[in-house]
């Protein structure tokens, strides 16, 4: 069922185009190549990887392993241990027989002492390996199990997700490098969100991981493509908007796909209306402020004092091409040196994106909160 879907992950029906991002990553796995998928936060690349592309690949497979970790706010190489390990043991148990588990476990990785347990809330088999403070299972062992064991008899896919957070553990950096270099075994997608730290990661020509893999980048969605996803979703209810609005409403969402959804599947339910108007859309987007008021508020009120003049003033001057120049700090009265250090904490937590218009806020529906309640 077609449906304005956002705060979750897309069913491939709800997914918008990505036609030719699909198609390539299916050729990139058929050839066992590594990709390092760039986008912008809710660019849909999280979804059409675990809705359609793993899908896929244990459809074509009859013996599949898909390993998917998510990396997001690791702190240190122990935490990036533990995040791989308990994904590997969740795939070990979904991918080798309930029956056979524990057997295949000892013949493949024995040397860790696994255990098989039952779930608390599936009642399913679970493999749990053994840990203690004086034995970590580093990740460049799963690595190597992967590519010395399970590849023999399954075709392999890894994913990591979030991964440009790595940026921030140097440590975790030359252990990635090394398991990268090695792996043959299958296909490996790394994925990030916050794309200055991905690039410091694989585009900057000394970092550990540069020239690593073939980049795939998520744009921005084609504004015809949009127009005739939402038009079909509107449909069901007899409503339409035509092109030149619908392009309108992209503009002002900043092109976001979560926010625009957010405001589509409040703009659904418009009982008489017909057709959506521009001015149906800057009120459903001002209605759509107010009913996250609170939400917004206290979100805001993680931040200091100064970073949320910093976040006002970009929002009422935005975007800003140079936030530490002369316009800027006049109307922050803060110092270029603090604005520097703020700007770079709100890149690395996406609070804010660089475009080419200069930098400005990540979340449109934020941005108009400021905007009108501050």
């Amino acid at each position: 069922m077609t449906e304005f879907q956002y705060d979750t992950l897309l069913k491939p029906e709800n997914i918008c185009n990505l036609t030719r991002e699909k198609i390539f990553l299916e050729k990139a796995i058929l050839a066992h190549e590594k990709v390092v998928i760039y986008g912008r936060r809710n660019s849909g690349k999280t979804s059409l990887v675990k809705n359609a592309i793993i899908p896929w690949f244990e459809t074509k497979n009859k013996k599949s392993f898909v390993l998917f970790v998510d990396l997001m706010e690791v702190k240190d190489v122990v935490s990036i241990h533990e995040r791989i390990r308990v994904g590997f043991e969740r795939a070990f148990s979904k991918y080798f027989p309930a029956k056979s588990l524990l057997k295949a476990a000892m013949e493949m990785v024995g040397s860790f002492r696994p255990m098989v347990n039952l779930d608390e809330l599936t009642g399913a088999p679970q493999l749990s390996l053994e840990i203690s403070k004086q034995r970590t299972i580093s990740f460049v062992d799963i690595f190597s199990i992967i590519v010395k064991k399970i590849s023999l008899t399954h075709q392999v896919l890894i994913v990591l997700d979030e991964f440009q957070d790595v940026a921030l553990v140097s440590e975790a950096q030359g252990l990635f490098r090394q398991v990268f270099q090695e792996f043959e075994a299958g296909a490996l997608i790394i994925m990030g969100s916050k794309q200055h730290m991905l690039a410091d990661l694989f585009a900057k020509p000394k970092a550990p991981l540069a020239r690593f893999g073939k980049d795939l980048n998520f744009g921005f969605l084609p504004y015809e493509e949009y127009h005739r996803y939402i038009e079909e979703r509107l449909h069901p209810r007899k409503l339409t908007i035509d092109f030149k609005v619908c392009t309108e409403l992209q503009d002002l969402l900043f092109r976001d796909p979560e926010a625009i959804n957010i405001v589509c599947q409040n703009l659904q339910a418009l009982g008489t209306v017909k057709k959506i108007s521009s001015e149906m859309v800057r009120l459903q987007i001002d209605l759509t402020i107010e009913a996250r008021s609170s939400r917004f508020e206290q979100y805001l009120s993680q931040f200091s004092s100064r970073e949320q003049e910093l976040l006002v003033a970009l929002s009422k001057y935005g975007p800003i091409q140079m936030p530490s120049g002369k316009d800027f700090l006049q109307q922050v009265h803060v110092t270029a040196r603090s604005v520097q250090v703020s700007f770079k904490k709100f890149l690395d937590h996406s609070v804010i994106e660089k475009r080419e218009s200069g930098y400005q806020i990540l979340d449109p529906l934020f941005y108009y909160f400021l905007k009108k309640y501050r």
